[in-house]
């Protein structure tokens, strides 16, 4: 049992049976999800049209994502609905 686990990540499902998914863990990444998200980098807020503007949904892994390159993080979907519990309270 040992060497059927070894090097990978064990997913339980149960349904009506327990089934299980090994995975070999150097396949398995770790992602940023970003919808409807607005990225500006250092030095680009003065200029709307450098901005990172992901409309739908978009995964980027952490190999690729560094937050020190940027400046504010928009997420405008939280913000609308911050906004309606502040004035739902009032």
């Amino acid at each position: 049992m040992k060497q059927l686990l070894k090097g990978n990540r064990v997913f339980k499902q149960e349904i009506d049976e327990a089934r299980y998914l090994f995975l070999p863990e150097d396949r398995i990444k770790k992602y940023h999800y970003f919808y409807k998200a607005i990225l500006i980098k250092k030095g680009d807020l003065l200029f709307p049209n450098r901005w990172i503007n992901h409309e739908d949904s978009a995964l980027i892994t952490l190999d690729f994502f560094d937050s020190g390159n940027y400046e504010y993080m928009f997420f405008p979907n939280l913000i609308v609905k911050d906004i309606q519990n502040v004035l739902e309270d009032s």
